[in-house]
């Protein structure tokens, strides 16, 4: 039975290792750090969280090696841009982008944002975004926005380059990288100096994703809201969709004669909801011997769990 057991354990390993980097070393349970999921189920992790799978600023300066975004001034936007390929965003796909001004891009439809910026979300123009800094930035006031695809065409990045905010100065450089194979986006302030020209406000910036209608999204600042997530230099923030963000695998248990370990105890240590899936991906009431996850999050019911604990069950 040891054997049989080692060797259940080794396969599981090997069958989940490409999730191994965001497991806890520990093997205790570690619940999501950061923000979401919105209706749609983008989480956001940010480096400034410890957290297991939180990301690390490294900037990819693009800055004379992409394409220099050509009239941008107040309140304005260029493009379509092609991205390159096609990236999957709200459960459709993009394959163009559009570069506003002040601070934000728009997938397949253009817009002059309302200013002041109105939450995220909202339905009011722009829509179909991703807004590292929605505010009043002034283009036209020196600096200069890049973008740039990758050779292989698996990443497109749109960079700001010491741009100003209107009227009060400043200087803000950051960043978006969308990401083909996992679909991820990551937003990276390199600086960050300066505020609105009304102060940092929910009227005067906004950070976040919006889908096309406006009416879903994740907000990760409004204002100042919420104080941890001030913008500053070398902050990444990782949106996560709701198919790259699961599973991640905890810790391995057994339920055996021999152990104290129980499939119940484990069953305790999670959140209210948690539901568990055997092996097949059914949802298990009474699990038999085997291998089952224990799942948590909004989409447990739906076959795509947030949070997966890997147990398993001999006898």
């Amino acid at each position: 039975m040891r054997h049989v057991v080692a060797l259940v354990l080794l396969l599981a390993a090997l069958s989940f290792g490409k999730w191994s980097e965001r497991t806890s070393r520990s093997g205790a349970f570690v619940s999501w750090g950061g923000g979401g999921p919105d209706s749609f189920g983008y989480r956001y992790l940010d480096s400034d969280t410890t957290c297991p799978g939180s990301p690390v600023f490294n900037w990819v300066d693009i800055k004379g090696i992409g394409t220099r975004v050509i009239g941008l001034g107040d309140d304005n936007y260029a493009g379509p841009f092609g991205i390159g390929f096609e990236f999957p965003y709200y459960g459709y796909r993009v394959d163009t982008a559009y570069v506003g001004a002040d601070g934000y891009v728009t997938f397949t439809h253009a817009a002059l944002p309302g200013l002041p910026p109105n939450p995220i979300p909202d339905t009011s123009e722009p829509n179909n975004t991703v807004a590292p800094m929605l505010s009043d930035l002034d283009c036209g006031a020196g600096g200069s926005v890049w973008y740039w695809t990758s050779p292989d065409n698996d990443s497109f990045i749109v960079q700001y380059d010491s741009i100003r905010f209107w009227s009060t100065g400043g200087n803000n450089t950051f960043q978006i990288i969308l990401s083909r194979p996992d679909s991820t986006i990551t937003i990276q302030y390199k600086e960050q100096s300066g505020e609105p020209s009304g102060g940092w406000a929910p009227e005067h910036n906004q950070t976040g994703i919006e889908d096309s209608t406006g009416a879903i999204g994740l907000n990760y600042l409004s204002g100042t809201f919420p104080p941890q997530n001030m913008v500053h230099d070398s902050l990444v923030v990782l949106f996560i969709p709701p198919d790259s963000a699961a599973p991640r695998i905890h810790d391995v248990g057994t339920r055996s004669r021999r152990r104290t370990v129980t499939f119940a105890t484990v069953i305790r240590r999670l959140p209210a909801g948690a539901v568990v899936f055997d092996a097949m991906g059914r949802r298990a009431v009474n699990p038999k011997p085997g291998v089952c996850f224990v799942c948590d999050g909004p989409q447990a019911a739906s076959h795509k769990p947030q949070v997966v604990r890997k147990v398993l069950i001999v006898r």
